[in-house]
């Protein structure tokens, strides 16, 4: 099972962006345009390089419009799957109860016919607490390029893993879905990591991304990053505003 699953991409829950405009100024380069889903889900990405199967690992900033039915606080982590997710939910679903669905790209325009667009596998009941936990398979696009992923100005350029505090009940039913025994340290086999730190809490706590030069990435940051260790190495730490109040992760950066 582990081969064919992916870290695909991570959302903060970023109301009016606050925390994506940040990045801007601390040498990220944004990506062009905004995507919404429904209930009023605005959302704004940052590219990084992968080396799953879309080569391409991407951030994601959700804000909430007016009078959105739900504004929720938890981030978000997608997993994906080189083969075919539909095959993977009839298999999961008979351990972890799941659903799958399919919504257009351009859901706005046409959501009755079936046409390209993302394939989804969500669970009835969230396994993981304070993060919600789904997979995402992306359908070719037609006449739409691939975008390429930008030279940030910080020099980041990749992503290493992530972070994840979690309860045993929880790590087991990680396990569950990705079909493996999970150490501190878990190699997902497409170039990423897991990192998993026993607590009583749930949290998703940060993203850990790789630059060339981090020299370069503190000149840029200045202030606003703050120092830190990671696996003894010297590291640089963004948080969002009031961090240890909320349950969105922040980037740790590391010099690849």
């Amino acid at each position: 099972m582990k081969k064919q699953i992916y870290l695909d991409h991570s959302y903060n829950i970023d109301q009016n962006f606050r925390f994506y405009k940040k990045l801007e100024k601390l040498g990220f380069i944004l990506d062009e345009g905004m995507v919404e889903h429904p209930g009023k889900a605005y959302c704004k990405f940052i590219s990084l390089h992968g080396k799953n199967k879309r080569n391409k690992y991407y951030l994601e900033f959700v804000s909430f419009g007016k009078g959105a039915p739900l504004i929720e606080k938890e981030p978000g982590l997608s997993f994906g799957y080189s083969k075919n997710l539909e095959s993977y939910f009839k298999k999961i679903n008979k351990k972890i109860p799941a659903k799958f669905s399919h919504k257009n790209y351009n859901w706005k325009e046409n959501s009755v016919d079936r046409l390209p667009g993302w394939n989804m596998l969500n669970f009835k009941k969230p396994p993981l607490k304070n993060i919600f936990t789904w997979f995402t398979e992306y359908e070719p696009r037609p006449n739409m390029k691939a975008k390429k992923v930008p030279k940030h100005k910080n020099t980041v350029n990749g992503i290493h893993g992530i972070r994840l505090e979690l309860t045993n009940s929880s790590k087991k039913k990680l396990e569950i879905i990705l079909g493996q025994k999970l150490d501190e340290k878990f190699d997902m086999g497409d170039g990423t990591f897991i990192y998993i730190q026993k607590a009583k809490v749930d949290r998703f706590a940060s993203i850990i991304v790789t630059c060339q030069s981090l020299t370069i990435a503190k000149n840029k940051i200045g202030r606003s990053g703050r120092k830190s260790l990671f696996e003894g190495n010297e590291a640089i730490t963004i948080s969002p505003t009031n961090y240890e109040k909320s349950l969105g992760w922040n980037l740790v950066l590391i010099q690849a």
